[in-house]
């Protein structure tokens, strides 16, 4: 079978009572524009997203087909990850500077407050060294969490003007001191001469 477009999500209505079956992806396969996968029980499955899908990537609980009354469901393989937590926008700015400094992708965790990347032995001691006290457990990497491009897996140094950088709906960028303590907002200023 080929897939082309999502049908849905596994939570819609019309899918929630329906028989499952998965396809498991790596998060960064998510982006991959032409797949031969087979399915948990056996389905071949040709995937070949267009621009529309590449726009967000596959997420885990994508529905792709419905075969003889199964949902054909995408679910995102857990791997070792990294966890920051970090309590102000200066201890934010020093962790993804230093991890995009190695062109890890970034994605924000269960909440806006901590940051997940891809298990990497060497950022993990950049991070111990920060003080920045991470963490590492497996998690799904979903890419509508990306802060960085998740296509950007560390083999080169793109930048993609076309990927929209997600970004938590109650972010404002605001004058922080050292201690992560607001004082005003920032003014624009134009140092052209």
């Amino acid at each position: 079978m080929l897939v082309t477009e999502v049908k849905g999500n596994v939570s819609d209505k019309e899918f929630v009572n329906m028989p499952k079956d998965y396809v498991v992806i790596n998060w960064y396969e998510a982006f991959k524009k032409i797949q031969r996968l087979v399915s948990k029980e056996g389905r071949e499955i040709g995937i070949k997203q267009s621009d529309k899908m590449l726009a967000s990537g596959l997420r885990d609980g994508d529905v792709l087909a419905v075969e003889d009354g199964t949902a054909i469901v995408v679910e995102i393989e857990a791997v070792d990850c990294i966890f920051v937590k970090y309590d102000n926008v200066i201890k934010a700015v020093r962790i993804t500077y230093e991890i995009g400094n190695r062109h890890s992708p970034i994605f924000f965790g269960d909440t806006d407050e901590e940051l997940i990347l891809p298990y990497d032995k060497p950022i993990l001691a950049v991070l111990q060294k920060l003080g920045a006290n991470p963490g590492v457990k497996k998690a799904k990497l979903r890419s509508e969490r990306a802060i960085s491009s998740p296509s950007n897996t560390g083999g080169g140094h793109s930048h993609d003007d076309d990927y929209v950088h997600p970004v938590p709906k109650n972010y404002r960028f605001e004058d922080l001191d050292d201690h992560g303590h607001n004082h005003s907002h920032i003014h624009s200023h134009n140092h052209n001469h």
